[in-house]
């Protein structure tokens, strides 16, 4: 029973870790996450001692948490490549979209919101020229967070279709 509780502890100091601090160290060239090991070492030593403290002989405590150890490992180290494939990769510049000014735009200050895919929130802005709340803009440069925006020369809507 000793040596289930401490795989149990072991595999979760190895789970806190990679939650605290990221995946700060890979098995096998990437293969095997450390989320994942510490996760079967966990429910190894919890399985284990769960079947030993319902009577069953040893042989048996070792056979089931290791089966379900390694049912455990490949099911985390599936989830875990699933959202690393689900992850954006780079951020999206928000250079050339248009958008919204929602506060006077001055050379020095305004906030805009922009019709980007990723864009949920407004942003800082300043612009050469005065922009009045409610223009459409078009970003023409970006420094730092904020972007540099001036009027924009599309129409505000496009055009109804001849019936």
């Amino acid at each position: 029973m000793t040596l289930f509780i401490i795989v149990g502890a072991v595999g979760l100091v190895i789970v806190l870790i990679s939650l605290v601090f990221g995946e700060i160290f890979d098995f096998l060239d990437g293969a095997v996450s450390a989320t994942a090991l510490g996760s079967a070492f966990t429910v190894f030593g919890a399985v284990g001692a769960i079947v030993l403290a319902n009577g069953l002989p040893p042989w048996s405590a070792y056979l089931i948490s290791a089966i379900v150890g390694v049912l455990v490992l490949l099911g985390v180290q599936l989830m875990i490549r699933s959202f690393k494939r689900s992850e954006d990769g780079t951020p999206s510049s928000p250079l050339g979209l248009y958008g919204v000014a929602r506060s006077t735009v001055s050379g020095s200050f305004g906030e805009v919101s922009l019709d980007g895919p990723h864009e949920i929130e407004t942003r800082l802005a300043f612009a050469d020229e005065r922009i009045e709340a409610g223009t459409r803009i078009r970003v023409v440069e970006i420094q730092g967070s904020r972007v540099k925006v001036e009027p924009a020369s599309i129409p505000s809507a496009p055009p109804a279709a001849a019936e």
